[in-house]
């Protein structure tokens, strides 16, 4: 009879655990990059919307000002543009690694599962098996006694 429970596809799990942990740390990163590129575009934009309130501050404008102004509003532009496609592009690379850690949470939770079927079989198993040794062991000693008398 044996005492402790065994999962054969124990190191399987705890190999899938470590995907699963990898994958959320990938994912992490992910998230950060989007936010981190959310937080430049934004900060872009709002310098953008400033410009014209700037331009109104200004006295005695001189058209090397203009030209400066549009010169920076250019710059912002591209900026805007290049950040935007860059979000673009982590947008697309985080759907992925969103689809590869639900993937790796699957194989995890499906083992996982199986673990927890096999173990209630075992436990159901091994409380048979005491239970035969108990009314064995109880038969045994009322044949004892029985044998005495």
């Amino acid at each position: 009879m044996a005492t402790n429970f065994h999962f054969r596809l124990e190191r399987v799990l705890r190999w899938r655990a470590v995907e699963l942990s990898v994958e959320e740390a990938k994912l992490k990163r992910h998230l950060d990059h989007c936010a981190r590129l959310d937080s430049a575009l934004l900060l872009v934009k709002k310098e953008i919307s400033g410009l014209p309130a700037r331009l109104i501050s200004l006295s005695g404008i001189k058209g090397s000002d203009l030209n400066a102004l549009a010169s920076y509003a250019a710059r912002l532009a591209k900026e805007r543009a290049k950040i935007e496609q860059r979000r673009g592009e982590a947008q697309r690379e985080l759907q992925s690694q969103i689809e590869v850690h639900r993937k790796a949470k699957q194989r995890s939770r499906l083992l996982e599962e199986l673990r927890g079927r096999k173990q209630a079989e075992w436990t159901t198993q091994h409380n048979r098996e005491l239970e035969s040794l108990a009314q064995e062991s109880y038969l045994a000693r009322w044949e004892e006694l029985a044998r005495e008398v």
